[in-house]
């Protein structure tokens, strides 16, 4: 896998991150705005990579929560050709699938978690083919309220 595709691949996923944390407006029980701590946890198959476990922290607008989940897809590279394929999150239940093809390759990145006033937890598998490779990502994404901005 090329810098270029690494590169393309975190820009994704922090994106999806942005989709998930971003609850429908009109949900009573999407998270509120505020501080959070978000913990990524991720492993690699198909190549060397070591795991990573990531803690930031971040203040959430309600414009932030509230925002359209292809509007997270803008801050991508020209060249990639992103779409929300699926997107429900309602009743505390998140479900996601994002497809790209990417100017040298192809990313598909499915994902299942739970929301309520205080945070979020989900599961990412993300599947990045390039050339005749394929690289498979598994990220756990926690985010906790920690309290106002």
């Amino acid at each position: 896998m090329t810098d270029r595709s690494t590169h393309h691949v975190a820009t994704i996923v922090a994106a999806g991150l942005l989709l998930c944390a971003a609850a429908r407006a009109g949900d009573s029980e999407r998270p509120a705005a505020g501080a959070y701590e978000i913990t990524t946890a991720t492993t690699y198959t198909d190549v060397e990579l070591p795991a990573t476990t990531i803690t930031t922290t971040s203040c959430l607008s309600a414009e932030d929560l509230d925002r359209d989940p292809a509007s997270a897809l803008a801050a991508l590279p020209a060249g990639d050709a992103c779409s929300v394929v699926e997107s429900v999150m309602e009743g505390g239940a998140i479900q996601m699938r994002i497809v790209c093809d990417m100017s040298d390759g192809s990313m598909v990145m499915a994902t299942n978690g739970s929301y309520d006033r205080n945070g979020w937890d989900m599961v990412n598998e993300v599947t990045v083919t390039v050339g005749g490779d394929q690289v498979k990502m598994h990220a756990t994404i926690t985010g906790r309220r920690t309290g106002d901005c």
